[in-house]
């Protein structure tokens, strides 16, 4: 019985170990934000829509899941679009996981906070700013970090 409390608690403590290992060393690599001009026509440009990729890498054993999140895109300071994560995603142990979700901005939001968007349109890139928190089965994480988007011209 000692056996088995002693084998049970070398595998909790290396789990604990390689979760912690996990939150310390994973990165979110932002791939891309396309533009979906057809989705963005279908709501007569009330709505436009992106789909954002990125790369979640991790560099341990450590399987870990993204269970919920919520972040916050800013432009200039100013909130533009916010994403709920609640679908669960697997992230692979020693590997990349590619992360494809939508995104929604109000144009009225837009034109309403940053009168300069039509230019950022016209120049073809937008800097946005993502902040939040990401929840994953080892603990949460906060995402601060600047990204560009290209978008059509």
């Amino acid at each position: 019985m000692k056996e088995l409390i002693t084998i049970l608690g070398a595998g909790a403590a290396l789990y604990i170990w390689q979760a912690q290992k996990f939150l310390a060393s994973y990165s979110i690599v932002f791939l891309s934000a396309k533009f979906d001009y057809q989705r963005s026509l279908l709501t007569g440009f009330t709505n436009i829509f992106f789909k954002i990729r990125f790369d979640v890498v991790n560099p341990t054993a450590f399987a870990g899941t993204l269970q919920s999140g919520a972040l916050t895109i800013y432009y200039k300071d100013i909130p533009i679009a916010h994403i709920i994560i609640n679908d669960k995603i697997n992230i692979l142990p020693s590997g990349k996981t590619t992360v494809e979700m939508p995104v929604s901005l109000k144009s009225i939001d837009v034109i309403k906070n940053a009168p300069d968007f039509y230019q950022v349109f016209k120049n073809g890139t937008l800097e946005f700013v993502l902040k939040g928190k990401l929840n994953f089965n080892s603990g949460t994480v906060t995402i601060n970090k600047t990204y560009p988007i290209q978008l059509p011209v």
